[in-house]
């Protein structure tokens, strides 16, 4: 379980690795400028509990993580660093995506909010889905409600 926090910033705020590492992806991926960029959300995603025996021993005992959620004209791109040593990088085309209902666990001490992506992720060669937890505050709706709008606005009429 995490519990997360969300808020809007511009992409000069995002932290030079995370950054590095977006823009070595968007430049491969033949994506664009991220000037061109319509929303932007930095996650901060905390582990409640500390992690078990089999999370350390396979090396997922990460207590934190940032995620930096960026809508392009056509992309959604999703950047995550876990303490200072892993970033990863994976993008989708917002015509081709799928959202999942908005959920949060109902009846928990601490909710996690967001929403299911299906889509033909760059990373993998075939769709699957991706959850993209938000902070359950005003910036993480606020993306959370651009990301509904880009799909939405991408898709064929």
């Amino acid at each position: 379980m995490w519990l997360r926090s969300s808020r809007t910033i511009q992409i000069d705020d995002i932290p030079p690795t995370l950054r590095r590492a977006v823009e070595e992806h968007c430049a491969g991926q033949l994506m664009g400028d991220l000037g061109t960029a319509t929303a932007c959300c930095a996650t901060r995603s905390v582990h409640v509990r500390r992690p078990g025996l089999n999370s350390r021993a396979f090396g997922f005992d990460e207590p934190e993580q940032q995620r930096v959620d960026i809508l392009l004209p056509r992309y959604l791109v999703v950047a995550r660093m876990e303490g200072e040593r892993r970033t990863y990088v994976v993008s989708a085309r917002l015509a081709s995506m799928t959202l999942g209902p908005s959920l949060t666990t109902l009846g928990a001490v601490i909710s996690d909010f967001g929403v299911a992506v299906t889509a033909q992720w760059s990373a993998h060669g075939t769709v699957s889905p991706v959850w993209i937890g938000l902070g359950d505050d005003a910036d993480g709706y606020g993306f959370l409600t651009a990301l509904r709008g880009a799909v939405a606005a991408a898709r064929p009429a």
